[in-house]
């Protein structure tokens, strides 16, 4: 199939479509438009096959397909989870499809597989619609269908989630970029978001979710607002009760003889745990409110932030505060599951609350997510073979907790956590091997921590987490050769940059303050020159802007722990904090922000500000081509 701008597209889509693949077929559709300015018509099967046909979906799903290919064969070499199929099997016709089960996330994947393998697009960024940059999508005179064949059989690592959240539970979901947001993460093979509730909430409100449900993302909710959402000390808009008029003994006993108010998301374990009454009436409230919302599949039921001391009941005393904890979300979880089965509870094994008890035993319903921040600290960062996780007591406890019957993951931080300041921290050439390590051992599968919208700061991480997530075959260096082509003729200068970084950054600390040993240690100079080139030699607007975005986030890293005050930053920290910057620059910086600062922005997170309103005449790194 030779598809050029007089050729007619016919997108069949089955003749009960779900919404991903409907979404697939417009995406099809949008992006066909824009390559090669061909007119594409979306029909169902139920209408009389055309020339020039793309049909999508599986043959379970699309009866035009099972003519090429049966249902069993097609599951003996796609059996999924979430696995891709394209093949043209004649001249004039070309298979997109997925396997049917995951909320059809395969046949959404297949789409962008297809743009980007067989029409050189290139998915891996988004910046502001106000100027050119971002994704790349050529422009061509043809496009060749024929003798195509691409399989993935399936995910390998089955859950791949972005914690989508701002530094605060308060924070304003309601972006012009969420859509640009859903999309990246959709093309770059993530399959969950997981969010605070109380983001979750306003998420439904601004038309967040239904993009979500579009796409065939699914959501874990709860975090460190879980245990309020549920049991609220002063009622919420699902449970009015006041619990803590009504029930203060739900809630830790304290050496001075009074109950724990939590009157925010701080607070850490704040429940009497061995409260039989406050267990059921947890587990209904649970109940009651996943019949409201059906597109969780997931309580994040994680402590609220923080380190506390537990209840000191004579009750609760009598056992550490992870038996603690375990017993109510294995308690809760036996009860939810009589009427949601498929639904998972989330234990956050973090800081304190951390080592597997030997004696546990664990609900089939009970997901552990390890945090890779212990009390001690957090892991370190960098090294290529994966040790900086792999070996250590990390990994060795998440062990534990798998062989004691729990599905487990890692919930890490590829942005680094709120005390890094969204510093450059090059983390991407270890990501294969814990994807390959995971793999071996049956992990479910990690998340990495994203703010809205931080994209630029680390975006090589984020990506390379999604991809070989994905597909573990792919090392940084596959990733690089697709990520490299956002910046035209000056790829090759970005990717030596990347590469050079990595290479520098290999496990010296931990992730907390890697990134100001990166710009101590890290040649400023041949970075700098690299970008220059970079830029001199690149001719598209979009590529040009989108050297400035990797740039900016390396300059930001390179100036904000220059200063005096960077060094204290890692202790009481502010979401926006004030240097005595000279020259303005930091602040000029924050035209560009999209999470501070400005809405739409460029999908770049600086969260600084200079003291010193100074001029600083904006410069060729500044002035982002038209």
């Amino acid at each position: 199939m030779i598809l050029t701008q007089k050729t007619k597209i016919n997108i069949i889509l089955p003749s009960d479509p779900t919404s991903p693949e409907r979404f697939a077929a417009e995406e099809l559709a949008r992006y066909l438009g824009k390559v090669i300015k061909a007119s594409s018509v979306i029909r169902s099967e139920k209408d009389e096959k055309a020339d020039y046909t793309i049909l999508v979906g599986a043959p379970s799903r699309n009866g035009y397909t099972s003519e090429y290919i049966s249902d069993a064969d097609f599951r003996a070499v796609c059996p999924g989870p979430e696995g891709i199929y394209i093949k043209s099997p004649e001249d004039s016709v070309l298979i997109v499809a997925g396997t049917d089960d995951f909320n059809h996330r395969g046949v959404v994947y297949a789409v962008y597989e297809l743009l980007e393998r067989y029409c050189g697009c290139v998915l891996a960024a988004f910046t502001t619609p106000e100027v050119p940059g971002g994704e790349i999508v050529p422009v061509l005179d043809e496009i060749s269908f024929k003798d195509i064949e691409y399989i993935k059989p399936c995910c390998d690592l089955i859950q791949r989630a972005g914690v989508v959240q701002y530094e605060d539970p308060n924070g304003n979901p309601d972006r012009s970029l969420n859509n640009d947001f859903l999309d990246w993460l959709c093309k770059n093979r993530y399959n969950l978001i997981y969010t605070w509730s109380s983001i979750y909430e306003k998420m439904g409100k601004n038309g967040f979710r239904e993009e979500a449900m579009r796409r065939g993302m699914q959501f874990g909710v709860g975090l460190h607002e879980a245990t309020t959402l549920f049991l609220p000390p002063r009622g919420n808009a699902y449970f009015p009760e006041h619990y803590y008029e009504t029930h203060p003994e739900f809630y830790r006993l304290q050496e001075d003889g009074t109950r724990y108010e939590a009157v925010n998301e701080w607070g850490q374990w704040i429940l009497c745990s061995r409260n039989e009454e406050m267990i059921r009436t947890l587990a209904e409230n649970m109940k009651s409110w996943l019949r409201k919302n059906t597109q969780v599949k997931e309580v994040l039921f994680n402590p609220n932030d923080g380190f506390a001391k537990q209840c000191c009941c004579e009750a609760c005393s009598k056992y550490s505060k992870t038996e603690n904890y375990l017993y109510v979300c294995n308690s809760v979880a036996r009860i939810v599951r009589e009427e949601f089965p498929e639904i998972m509870i989330q234990i956050s094994a973090y800081v304190d609350i951390f080592d597997c008890p030997d004696d546990a035993v664990i609900d089939d319903c009970i997901i552990v997510e390890e945090a890779t921040w212990h009390e001690s600290g957090l892991r370190t960062c960098g090294k290529p073979d994966g040790t900086s996780l792999i070996g250590t007591f990390f990994e060795d406890n998440l062990i534990k907790w798998h062989e004691h019957g729990a599905q487990v993951r890692y919930y890490d931080y590829y942005m680094g956590v709120y005390q890094g300041r969204q510093r450059y921290l090059p983390m991407a050439d270890e990501i294969q091997a814990l994807t390959t390590r995971m793999n071996k051992l049956g992990f479910a599968g990690w998340c990495t921590q994203i703010e809205l919208f931080n994209m630029w700061n680390n975006i090589f991480n984020f990506y390379c987490f999604g991809r070989s997530s994905y597909d573990i075959s792919l090392s940084m260096e596959d990733n690089l050769e697709r990520f490299k082509k956002l910046f035209g003729e000056g790829a090759d200068d970005v990717a030596e940059i990347i590469r050079y970084a990595e290479s520098v950054l290999d496990g010296q600390c931990e992730i907390m303050t890697a990134g100001i040993w990166l710009m101590n240690n890290i040649d400023k100079e041949k970075v700098y020159k690299l970008y220059d080139s970079a830029l001199s030699k690149t001719t598209s607007p979009a590529c040009r802007n989108n050297i400035r975005l990797m740039r900016m986030a390396f300059r930001y890293s390179d100036i904000e722990t220059s200063l005096p005050e960077a060094a204290t930053t890692n202790k009481g920290y502010d979401s926006v904090t004030e240097y005595t910057e000279p020259t303005g620059e930091l602040d000029l910086m924050t035209e560009f922000d999209t999470y501070y600062a400005n809405d739409p922005g460029y999908g770049i997170a600086i969260p600084a500000r200079s003291k010193i309103k100074a001029t600083f005449e904006k410069n060729i790194w500044y002035l982002f081509d038209k």
